[in-house]
């Protein structure tokens, strides 16, 4: 029964949630383009940057939701003509109750309506039983008015049919087996950082950080300049030169994003040029990874992996959005167990986990 009641979620209900989450969404939106207008006319650059950074996620958001909502719009029409079909189907066959429940979720899966479909078929079943008749009809109100025509002692009886026919569909259900998932859909924010724990050290001299964030290379230089450290780039095939009139430390991880391979020493008064080229890009690729689905057939370098989908990173500066929409996505099988939630997590090319501090907003599809 388990399977059953976790199964049974309305995709109207989804709708009508998501529609309550966008309006409150809208309704921030309204509050935070107030407050911009006022930073204006205050003329606070802090409040103008801080403001139009929490509209581009709120704007962000709105949009993914709207996503899931068209999605969910066109699943629930394609599954009521689905339905349609294979009630058809199932009626003009001759078939037992139970080869009917298995067509129906076979043909439909486990949703709130064929799992109530599968209610009326053994309801229309007991009413044939104690009656002589069976008229189908998926209406509450008409088994509502049979129940009352029923005495206590035939409810009795046929509630312990019920609680069996329940357990028969239970064992209809082939849990997730046969279900697959693919992304169809993500809108991520560039929101994760190039440089952690970064810092310039020239001797004599006190340590000077350099907060943990999203550069571009133009933006290093800048705060090297501050040092009196010049800092360029060959254009023709991105390799960096530095030079300093005092001895100098950086940081490892910024030496080798500068593409210094390790080096964090550099003598006064010498040109030092870097033995790789500049590469701020830190993540590649975005891959999308599904706890829930198996590995029995998926593998990742040779290995078993829960790797559901990879999306190629585009260079652009920190808070841009980038979104990405699938026709044809690649699906997975699901495990084969009864799925209550989903876990994603996004990681990069080292399966290390990526920490963004900005939205990532996915839509599944299961088919």
């Amino acid at each position: 029964m388990d399977g059953i009641i976790s199964a049974m979620t309305s995709v109207k209900e989804e709708i009508a949630n998501e529609l309550t989450k966008l309006n409150e969404t809208n309704k921030d939106l309204a509050k935070e383009n107030a407050k911009l207008e006022q930073a204006k006319e205050d003329n606070d650059e802090f409040q103008i940057d801080r403001i139009s950074s929490r509209i581009r996620e709120l704007e962000s958001e709105r949009s993914a939701r709207l996503e899931v909502i068209n999605i969910n719009k066109e699943k629930l029409r394609s599954q009521v003509n689905r339905f349609k079909q294979t009630i058809h189907k199932m009626l003009n066959e001759d078939k037992t109750l139970g080869e009917r429940i298995r067509t129906l979720f076979r043909e439909q899966g486990i949703t709130i309506v064929s799992v109530l479909t599968a209610f009326g078929m053994i309801i229309g079943v007991i009413v044939e039983t104690f009656t002589g008749y069976f008229s189908f009809s998926f209406s509450f109100s008409s088994i509502k008015r049979w129940c009352t025509r029923l005495d206590k002692k035939t409810i009795k009886k046929s509630w312990k049919t019920i609680i069996f026919s329940c357990r028969k569909i239970s064992s209809c259900i082939t849990r997730n087996g046969n279900k697959r998932i693919g992304l169809k859909f993500i809108r991520y924010s560039i929101g994760w950082y190039n440089v952690y724990h970064g810092f310039i050290t020239k001797t004599g001299e006190e340590q000077q950080r350099i907060m943990n964030g999203y550069y571009s290379f133009q933006q290093i230089v800048d705060e090297f300049q501050k040092e009196n450290i010049v800092l360029s780039v060959n254009e023709a095939n991105g390799i960096a030169s530095l030079n300093t009139t005092t001895e100098l430390k950086i940081s490892k991880g910024l030496g080798n994003m500068l593409g210094f391979n390790n080096k964090r020493k550099f003598e006064p008064n010498e040109l030092h040029y870097g033995n790789k080229f500049v590469d701020f890009a830190i993540h590649k690729s975005l891959y999308i990874h599904l706890e829930q689905v198996s590995t029995s057939h998926n593998y990742l370098d040779g290995k078993p992996s829960t790797l559901l989908a990879v999306i190629p990173v585009e260079n652009k500066e920190f808070g841009e959005v980038i979104t990405a929409r699938f026709e044809h996505p690649e699906y997975k099988c699901l495990v084969n167990d009864v799925i209550t939630e989903l876990k994603l997590e996004i990681r990069d090319e080292n399966n290390n986990k990526i920490i963004n501090h900005l939205p990532i907003n996915c839509v599944l599809e299961v088919i």
